[in-house]
């Protein structure tokens, strides 16, 4: 089976067309409803971003829009004028032009406004750090895990060969103790025939 390259990202496709990606994002959530799919793309498991293929970011760009020029926008209105007849004057009234600049504190009511720059760099930061720290956490518990088996392996070692050394020294004492017994009798037994040798054919009175 051929495996599908993923290799856009909500930021790299609205980076691409001018556009954030919070406006992708909304683009992603209308392209699950319109496809009646539960899922567009896939979780990057290192990074945890969502990556997109060629087609699936094809997809997302149906609901792509080019915005009106900037001449567009910042056309200036016609300006009307105004007739007014008195007999023979005519009398033209300019109108006033709009546009400028606009100070919209004027309408907020003034106050200040504190705000992260780039949340979503923000959540990328926080995530990548964490994620760090996890997978040390994570090696940090496998050592400890591994030093606690051979812990328990050499105590269990240790414990074996000291049973082992309680048995055979009982076994020691009790077979020294049967040989020293047997030993004594034997010396005893033959010193007292070594004895009687000696006797034999001496007066019972001799000195």
């Amino acid at each position: 089976m051929k495996q599908v390259q993923r290799s856009h990202t909500f930021r790299s496709i609205g980076a691409a067309i001018n556009r954030d990606k919070r406006t992708i994002q909304n683009w992603y959530a209308k392209a699950l409803v319109d496809e009646k799919c539960a899922e567009i793309g896939a979780i990057d498991e290192r990074s945890g971003a969502r990556m997109f293929s060629d087609d699936e970011r094809d997809i997302l760009l149906k609901y792509y829009v080019e915005l009106p020029t900037s001449s567009r926008r910042h056309t200036k209105p016609t300006r009307p004028e105004l007739e007014i007849c008195d007999g023979t004057e005519i009398v033209t009234l300019d109108t006033p032009e709009m546009g400028g600049a606009i100070d919209l504190s004027q309408f907020a009511g003034g106050g200040i406004i504190q705000r992260i720059d780039d949340p979503d760099r923000v959540v990328e930061g926080v995530s990548s750090f964490l994620d760090q720290v996890l997978t040390h956490l994570d090696r940090d518990l496998e050592e400890k895990r591994s030093k606690l088996d051979k812990t328990a392996q050499a105590r269990e070692q240790v414990s074996d060969k000291v049973r082992e050394f309680a048995f055979r020294s009982e076994l020691y004492r009790r077979d020294a103790q049967a040989i020293a017994r047997e030993q004594n009798t034997a010396a005893s037994d033959l010193s007292t025939m070594l004895e009687q040798l000696a006797q034999l054919g001496k007066p019972e009175n001799a000195a």
